[in-house]
């Protein structure tokens, strides 16, 4: 496996907390879940454990605290340092979050690095501004989803919900960024994407795609709504159309005598 290269913080490793929910703590979940906005799912009742990665450690102890308060999480927080993934796999997560800060690089070695070790865990990566590197990232390495820090407590919560229940969640407007990042049609599209987009094109369906590329049905879908909405087509003919447009070689121009 390849080595997670991070950057050298003190080791802490401890859990911050978890929330029995009493009756009364149980009158206030009902009551959150009854205020509401229409939309708004507050997360399930039974205990969900977190583990959170982050060198930045007040970023980290004040998401632990918020994700304690809302009391359904159990926390554990964890330096990005050798001793991660040891640590990691001892607590056995529901959910990993994990803080991109201004090092993108790093936060992508030590998820690539946990998907390889354990591949059924969900993986969140928390950033402070989208962009279409990590976008990219989010959608090759299958991270379940892609949370800016400037989001609320409810937002976050809805999302972690949303995640914990096998759903992927991007910020609104990522379509824009990828779309802004280069000119060509597809060239904002990711590896996966693309190769979501060849089958697609070739006339497979989901369950075929599902099955070469090793990944849910579910999955697939999700990249097949992200690659029309970032195409701006509604059906496979078309998507196929832009693919065989976007590919074709160019013909040469004579040159003049």
């Amino acid at each position: 496996m390849r080595p997670v290269e991070t950057q050298r913080v003190p080791t802490r490793a401890a859990t911050v907390g978890s929330v029995t929910l009493t009756p009364s703590g149980m009158d206030r979940l009902k009551d959150r879940r009854a205020k509401a906005p229409r939309g708004f799912s507050v997360p399930p009742r039974q205990q969900s454990t977190v583990v959170l990665i982050d060198e930045r450690q007040l970023i980290v102890e004040a998401m632990a605290a918020l994700l304690v308060s809302i009391g359904v999480f159990t926390v554990t927080i964890c330096a990005p340092d050798d001793g991660a993934l040891a640590t990691i796999t001892s607590v056995q997560p529901d959910l990993v979050l994990v803080g991109a800060g201004q090092r993108h690089d790093h936060s992508m070695r030590l998820i690539q690095a946990l998907h390889a070790l354990l591949p059924e865990v969900r993986t969140v990566i928390l950033a402070d501004s989208q962009d279409a590197e990590l976008i990219r990232y989010v959608l090759d390495q299958s991270v379940a989803a892609l949370v800016l820090t400037n989001v609320t407590g409810e937002d976050l919560a809805f999302m972690l919900d949303q995640v914990l229940r096998g759903n992927t969640a991007l910020p609104t407007g990522w379509q824009s960024v990828l779309a802004q990042s280069t000119d060509s049609p597809i060239a904002g599209l990711s590896a996966r994407q693309m190769e979501v987009l060849r089958l697609l094109a070739d006339g497979h369906s989901y369950e075929e795609i599902s099955s070469r590329l090793v990944i849910t049905v579910n999955t697939v879908k999700f990249h097949v709504r992200s690659i029309y909405v970032h195409l701006g087509v509604r059906n496979r003919m078309a998507a196929a159309k832009v693919l065989a447009a976007s590919v074709s070689p160019t013909p040469p121009t004579r040159s003049r005598r």
